[in-house]
C-alpha cells in the first residue's frame, strides 16, 4: 500500500512532527509505504534519517503541488493532516479518485462541514476531539475513529532511585501560549507552598517555546524572588534527546499532552496541564494525575507540592504511585495496539474506495462566474452560499436551479461557493467550490 501523507507544519518541532514521523515509520512494519509531502525541508531531512521518503511542495500553489504528487504516484490512499495540507489533499484525492483519511489533532474543525462527505475516515487523537467532530451536522458518527497519540516512554529514562531532597527538579514542558495560563497558576501556587518548606529544595526547569514565553518566564522569575523560593532555569524547545535528559533528572513533571503521559509512564509524579493532546487521559484518582484545566478535576499547585513531599518521605507510596501511572499509560497508549488500529482504518478505506461527492465545475466569462452541477440534476434540489472566508455574502435557498451565477463584482469578492445537493429522500451533501486564484 502506498500512502500519500500531506502535512503543513508551523515551527521546527512539535507533536504533529512526531506524530507523522511515527505513522510513517510504523507503516514499514506492515508493508505500507508512507510518503510525506510537506513544505519543510528540515523536516524532510529528519524523516530521511529515519528511512522515510518525502518530497517538497508549496501548498499555496495547489496546481504545482498536485503535479508534484502525481509524479510520485501511483497512490492507494491519501492520509492528510489539517489546514493547508488538507485543502491540497481533498482536491488531490478528488482529482485522482483516491480514498481519503484525515487526522484531527485538536478541537478545531477545519471547515469539515464542507468536505466530510469525501472522507472515508476521520481520525481523532482523543475522545474529546472525536465528540466534537461527531457534533457537526451531517458527519456520520461511524466514520469518526479515535486513535490516540503513541506513548514514547520506551525512549525515556526510568525514574531515579534517589533524589537529593535539597535539589529536587520540577520539570515543566509545554508550548508557552495562552493555553499555558492554568499551568502558570499552578506553578505560582507550587512556588508559594515550596517557599515555606524547610526540608526540601526545588529547582524549576521550564522548557518550551511560544508567543507568551517572555511573559511566563518574567512572572516565574518574579514569583521566585521570595525567600526560600525555588530556583528557575529556562530552556527553549527541547528535542527528544534533551527531553530524555530533563526527565532523567526530574523528580516531578508539569506538562501537556503526551509529554505528561510519557512522564507518568516512567513513574514520575505529573500534572497533565491544559493542551489539545491532554483530553485523552482519564483521572486515576491520584492527586498528581488529575487533569488540570481541561475536562477533569483541577489540582492545585499546593496540593501537588504536598503530594510530592509525601511520596518523597515514603518510598512505598512513591512506588505505588509509579506502578499505578505506568499501568494506566502503558496499556492505554500502547504503540503497537494503536498502529494496528490505524492500519485497519487504512485498509478499510482502500477497500471502500473513493467516496462519491457532488461535482461542480466553474465557468468564467468576462469576469463573471457560473458554478454549475456537473452531474444529473433530475430529482435533486440545490442551494448555494457565496462565501468570503467564513462570512456568507449571499444565500440562494433550495430550488431546481443547479447553477449559480455571480456577477463580476461578486466573483471578485468571493473566495468560494458552498454548494448543497438534496436528493429525493432528503439526504444532503455539500461541497465547497474554491474560487481563489489558481484553484
Amino acid at each position: 500500500m502506498r500512502i500519500l501523507m500531506p502535512v503543513s507544519l508551523n515551527g521546527a518541532d512539535g507533536d504533529i512532527h512526531d506524530h507523522c514521523e511515527e505513522i510513517a515509520v510504523s507503516g514499514r512494519k506492515r508493508d505500507a509505504e508512507v510518503v510525506v509531502a510537506t513544505s519543510s525541508q528540515p523536516y524532510l531531512d529528519r524523516l530521511a534519517a529515519r528511512g522515510v521518503d518525502g518530497f517538497l511542495v508549496d501548498f499555496a500553489d495547489l496546481e504545482a503541488a498536485s503535479e508534484a504528487a502525481a509524479r510520485r504516484g501511483p497512490w492507494d490512499l491519501v492520509h492528510t493532516h489539517p489546514f493547508a495540507a488538507r485543502k491540497f489533499a481533498t482536491r488531490f484525492a478528488a482529482q485522482h479518485e483516491l480514498p481519503l483519511v484525515a487526522t484531527f489533532h485538536g478541537p478545531y474543525l477545519d471547515d469539515i462541514d464542507t468536505w466530510h462527505n469525501q472522507a472515508n475516515a476521520l481520525v481523532a487523537v482523543t475522545g474529546s476531539v472525536a465528540d466534537r467532530l461527531r457534533g457537526v451536522s451531517g458527519v456520520p458518527a461511524d466514520r469518526v475513529h479515535v486513535v490516540e497519540n503513541r506513548l514514547r516512554a520506551d525512549a525515556m529514562p526510568q525514574q531515579q532511585a534517589k533524589h537529593d531532597p535539597r535539589a529536587l527538579v520540577l520539570a515543566v514542558h509545554a508550548n508557552l501560549t495562552k493555553d499555558f495560563d492554568p499551568a502558570l497558576e499552578l506553578l505560582n501556587e507550587f512556588i508559594e507552598r515550596a517557599s515555606g518548606e524547610q526540608r526540601f529544595g526545588w529547582r524549576i526547569e521550564l522548557a518550551g517555546s511560544g508567543a507568551t514565553r517572555p511573559d511566563i518566564t518574567a512572572q516565574l522569575a518574579k514569583a521566585c524572588l521570595a525567600p526560600g523560593a525555588p530556583d528557575v532555569v529556562v530552556h527553549g524547545h527541547l528535542d527528544a534527546t534533551a527531553t530524555r535528559e530533563l526527565y532523567g533528572r526530574a523528580y516531578a513533571v508539569v506538562a501537556a499532552g503526551r509529554d505528561a503521559i510519557d512522564a507518568i509512564a516512567v513513574g514520575l509524579p505529573a500534572v497533565v496541564a491544559q493542551g489539545t493532546g491532554t483530553y485523552a487521559l482519564s483521572p486515576t484518582g491520584d492527586t498528581s494525575t488529575l487533569l488540570y484545566g481541561t475536562d477533569g478535576a483541577r489540582v492545585s499547585g499546593a496540593a501537588f507540592h504536598d503530594h510530592c513531599v509525601e511520596i518523597a518521605t515514603d518510598a512505598e507510596a512513591r512506588q505505588r504511585h509509579a506502578v499505578s501511572g505506568m499501568r494506566l499509560t502503558r496499556s492505554r497508549f500502547n504503540p503497537q495496539a494503536l498502529d494496528l488500529a490505524l492500519a485497519a482504518i487504512h485498509e478499510l478505506a482502500v477497500a471502500e474506495g473513493p467516496r462519491s461527492t457532488p461535482q461542480f465545475r466553474v465557468e468564467r466569462a468576462q469576469g463573471a462566474v457560473r458554478v454549475i452541477f456537473a452531474g444529473d440534476p433530475r430529482g435533486s434540489e440545490f442551494a448555494f452560499y457565496v462565501m468570503q472566508g467564513s462570512e456568507r455574502l449571499r444565500a440562494d435557498w433550495y430550488g431546481a436551479n443547479y447553477w449559480l451565477d455571480l456577477r463580476q463584482e461578486e466573483a471578485a469578492a468571493a473566495t468560494g461557493v458552498r454548494c448543497f445537493v438534496k436528493d429525493r429522500q432528503g439526504s444532503i451533501q455539500q461541497v465547497m467550490v474554491d474560487l481563489t486564484p489558481g484553484s
